[in-house]
């Protein structure tokens, strides 16, 4: 019987020792596990900082490029212009060392392309994607084996007053823009000051057709010229990057004033073709939906309409540019101006050249007309360094306005009285102005003014486009008017303009008139006329990035924004 008391304590005391031992190396294999999962996770976390790291470094770094091209669009212009969609230019890729030229052998990160750096003990690699009007930057840190991805999306976003087709600021009878246009593109408002008046003015009055759009083709837009031209024609003077628009990216800004939509007006469109955005991306009417009044059978398409931010959504207010406003390079912009143009009165003694304008001239009013004239300036190896000339086609058909710089008309009154195929050295500008005794300052176009189909050899030889290669600019001190179906050389029903617009007063786009590029006015009408209005104003992106003299003189109002709109963390 002892000797099984003795069996028995024996087992009873092996069993404790593994119950114990089992018991001990339980503890140090839970520590050792709580150990290495303590490890990984914090090889984990110091893998995502990293990663986070790098992603904020790059997106700095965007955003600062963002910055630079915008402040130096003069050494990029056309560039950037072809390749950004809805003002994204960093879809041509990062110029990270700033000598203008974006170029993967010279360092820059283009897009697709990825960059891997050391930090922190380990590495991370920052991929840069631009995706239509967004951008999305990915970062992949790895330590220790960890590994951990961190990425945005964010929408690099600039709006200035040329990055529309109508801009309008100061008011004109109450009425900023008034009648039933159909506009392709961005509409910007700059209101009064509120504190000046007790309510907000309404600035859109539509009741009739009013209709804004957010893309366009080039069938459509050989539709809207009256199909007066061919594809081939079409694609000679605008090019390819301006005759398709699958989304203009449009918006309806009201900085300070009310939206009165009425009768048929439609704004965006219930539908578009495959691969196109039928609706605005923005309504943002100064204090919200309180300014916006919506009537008849009118119908609004917008990405924030109604469920989100109706409210003007800028930082700041863009204001309309005038003689007496700033100038970036000089005291006032008029100041600028004369500066920097070949100035011709009526006094030929004193024009550039000895020229004189009475041969064009009906009194106060310069005709261009069935009387050609050469006003060129030349350097000591023949070329033209300024002035113009306008002659008839050898052809004998549209007249060649050949415009080099800045020119300016002093006293008088313009009238294109014969469709114009503009042609010049690069980008250049016709200004009109008032003399000391108020007379003149307003342009007539009663024609077609459209850009050269022919071929430029410089050395090689290409055809000028618009924006890239050819813009003409316009500038009126006080009134510019487009006749529409009142034109005295209408071929068919539609009038076309192709160039940059501005109105010291007023801009009057008339019935059957087409206006292709950005109006500037004080006050803009596309109710004069004749009623049942059929003005057509339609912007082409990249014109922003390629100012014609004159323009390029006022101060860079583009306001940069980087909107977050994803952040991920794998």
């Amino acid at each position: 019987m002892r000797r099984d008391s003795k069996g028995i304590a024996l087992v009873t005391a092996l069993a404790i020792l593994v119950v114990v031992s089992l018991l001990v190396l339980g503890t140090v294999f839970s520590t050792q596990i709580q150990s290495w999962t303590t490890r990984n996770d914090t090889t984990s976390t110091q893998a995502y900082y990293i990663a986070h790291a790098g992603l904020e470094k790059y997106k700095t770094i965007a955003f600062q490029s963002f910055r630079f091209y915008l402040d130096n669009l003069q050494h990029y212009g056309s560039a950037l212009g072809t390749s950004a969609i809805c003002g994204n230019l960093l879809s041509s890729g990062l110029d990270i060392n700033r000598n203008f030229v974006i170029d993967s052998s010279d360092g820059d990160l283009m897009p697709g392309g990825s960059r891997t750096e050391s930090y922190g003990g380990g590495t991370y690699t920052v991929t840069f994607t631009p995706d239509g009007s967004n951008v999305i930057l990915t970062s992949v840190g790895k330590i220790h084996g960890a590994k951990a991805t961190d990425q945005v999306v964010f929408e690099p976003k600039n709006a200035g007053i040329f990055s529309n087709a109508l801009f309008a600021g100061g008011g004109i009878s109450s009425k900023y823009i008034n009648g039933g246009a159909q506009v392709w593109g961005s509409v910007y408002i700059q209101g009064p000051d509120p504190t000046a008046v007790t309510n907000p003015p309404t600035v859109i009055s539509s009741n009739g057709d009013f209709g804004m759009h957010n893309f366009y083709d080039d069938s459509q837009l050989l539709n809207l010229m009256g199909n007066k031209f061919t594809d081939n024609q079409l694609q000679s003077m605008l090019g390819a990057t301006a005759t398709d628009q699958k989304d203009l990216c449009a918006h309806l800004r009201v900085a300070y004033g009310q939206v009165d939509t009425g009768g048929n007006t439609t704004i965006g469109d219930s539908s578009a073709p495959s691969g196109y955005k039928s609706s605005l991306q923005g309504l943002n009417v100064s204090s919200g939906a309180t300014d916006i009044s919506s009537g008849g059978s009118s119908t609004i398409y917008a990405d924030n309409y109604p469920n989100g931010n109706l409210g003007y959504d800028l930082t700041k207010t863009m204001q309309l540019p005038t003689f007496a406003g700033p100038c970036k390079t000089g005291n006032s912009w008029g100041e600028c101006l004369q500066r920097d143009a070949k100035t011709y009165t009526s006094d030929a003694s004193t024009n550039p050249g000895g020229c004189d304008l009475s041969t064009i001239a009906s009194g106060t009013t310069l005709d261009f007309d069935t009387t050609p004239i050469s006003c060129v300036i030349y350097d000591s190896n023949n070329n033209p360094v300024g002035g113009f000339s306008y002659q008839q086609g050898s052809d004998g058909s549209d007249w060649n306005l050949n415009v080099y710089g800045l020119v300016n008309f002093n006293g008088f009154d313009l009238h294109f009285a014969k469709n114009v195929a503009a042609r010049f050295s690069g980008k250049a500008t016709i200004m009109v102005t008032q003399d000391s005794g108020g007379t003149g300052g307003n342009i007539t176009v009663d024609g077609d003014i459209l850009p050269s189909t022919h071929q430029v050899c410089d050395p090689t030889c290409h055809t000028p486009s618009f924006p890239d290669d050819e813009v003409l600019g316009l500038i009126a001190q006080n009134d510019l008017t487009f006749t529409g179906v009142n034109e005295n050389q209408l071929l068919s029903s539609t009038q076309t303009a192709v160039g940059l617009f501005y109105a010291g007063n007023q801009a009057s786009v008339q019935k059957g008139g087409v206006v292709m590029g950005t109006v500037i006015a004080k006050g803009i009408s596309t109710s004069s006329g004749n009623a049942g209005q059929t003005a057509k104003v339609i912007q082409v992106p990249g014109l922003e990035y390629n100012l014609a003299p004159g323009f390029t003189d006022l101060p860079n109002d583009l306001e940069a924004t980087f909107r977050i709109l994803a952040y991920e963390r794998r």
